[in-house]
């Protein structure tokens, strides 16, 4: 509840001063909420408004001032978010495009960001052979990084895999050693 209070307020802010990034910031945050509340509908529309024309010589030192580009992050969710309102296809073009601009914006934690909710997207298709492309993305580039908090996405993603292979007793060991990872993150 503190945290829509507080994303609400940024926003209402960053409307005030008329800082159009900033407002993007705020409403990929907005969704981002909403996408993990299971509000579909209203993390659509909050991550329709973060996804302002993206450019990438402004996007750059923006990034370097928040730590991560709303564009690219609002576009992973609402890849998460159009499947699980039964959009598949939509939900593809979204996450393939905001692994495209991570890797052109360059920035790690967001780059980090965008590999570990596509992992996830993954999982939610039941991709084996996505999952573990994703999986082994992931954890190689975060691990090369040093991002402890997404790196465990790929461990998690990778026991899935693991389970589904009929490697249970493995998967389960995977997926805890990303459990422990990201609570001492």
């Amino acid at each position: 509840q503190q945290a829509h209070v507080d994303a609400d307020a940024g926003l209402a802010l960053a409307q005030k001063i008329q800082d159009k990034e900033l407002v993007a910031l705020m409403n990929m945050l907005n969704g981002d909420l909403c996408y993990w509340e299971g509000q579909f509908a209203a993390a659509r529309e909050y991550l329709k408004q973060a996804l302002i024309p993206w450019d990438l010589t402004k996007a750059k030192p923006l990034t370097e001032r928040t730590g991560l580009d709303a564009h690219c992050i609002a576009l992973a969710y609402t890849g998460l978010n159009e499947f699980a309102m039964g959009y598949p296809d939509r939900s593809q073009v979204a996450i393939s495009e905001s692994l495209r601009d991570a890797e052109k914006l360059g920035n790690a934690q967001t780059r980090g960001h965008c590999l570990g909710l596509a992992g996830w997207l993954a999982v939610y298709k039941r991709d084996l052979a996505e999952a573990r492309q994703m999986a082994a993305g992931t954890i190689e580039y975060c691990r090369e990084q040093r991002l402890m908090f997404w790196e465990p996405s790929g461990y998690l993603v990778e026991g899935w895999v693991m389970i589904q292979d009929g490697q249970v007793t493995e998967g389960i060991r995977r997926m805890q050693q990303g459990i422990s990872i990201r609570c001492a993150a």
